[in-house]
């Protein structure tokens, strides 16, 4: 004969609100969050992300790209966080070279820095979407913090995640949020902002 078990609220002994991991169930590689948004102010599971509504436009240095600011505190028991940011790129002339890389808590992760490189042309408007994907381990094995090998000792509190881009030269223009030749209408006002997404998955 099969029985039914309804409750409202599973606690711990101590009166708390159990999580995946202390109710047992989780083993290595079991996702414990994902949260995914697109960069329009909204709130996802507690946490918010950017609200981008303006094309940004590259310069020689490097500043936050719009919408990759994030604020997370992943569960207990994560051992990994991939932190997933997909945006577009627009080459506004000789394809647009331009350089992207992750921050984690004011610190760039060095040895993972991308290079976006179009065809070399004064009129190869080079336009594609960038995904942008970087597995942050949890090791409590390690010394200290090792932000540039994407390596921390623990994440227990809020940690802020963003990217930083800029071009390589005002030779190489480039804009971001900026899809352009849309719908056949050609390069000539035909700029449209292309809102990017973000993602960010707690692995145990």
């Amino acid at each position: 004969m099969s029985s039914i078990l309804k409750v409202d609220n599973l606690q711990t002994g101590a009166g708390a609100t159990h999580s995946i991991s202390s109710l047992g169930v989780t083993s290595p590689g079991t996702v414990l969050q994902e949260i995914c948004a697109v960069c329009d102010g909204r709130t996802v599971s507690g946490v918010t992300f950017e609200n981008v509504t303006a094309i940004q436009g590259l310069t020689t240095s490097h500043a936050d790209i719009t919408g990759s600011t994030v604020s997370y505190t992943p569960p207990a028991g994560t051992t990994t966080v991939v932190y997933t940011f997909s945006f577009h790129h627009r080459g506004v002339d000789h394809g647009g070279i331009s350089h992207y890389q992750l921050n984690i808590d004011g610190t760039d992760v060095s040895n993972f820095r991308r290079t976006l490189a179009g065809q070399y042309d004064s009129q190869a408007h080079h336009v594609d979407r960038m995904v942008l994907e970087f597995p942050i381990l949890i090791d409590s094995s390690i010394a200290s913090d090792d932000i540039a090998n994407l390596k921390l000792k623990t994440w227990t509190s809020a940690r802020t995640l963003k990217m930083t881009a800029r071009e390589y030269s005002s030779n190489y223009d480039a804009s971001l949020h900026n899809n352009n030749w849309w719908d056949g209408t050609g390069a000539s006002g035909s700029n449209k902002l292309s809102i990017p997404t973000l993602s960010i998955k707690a692995i145990a």
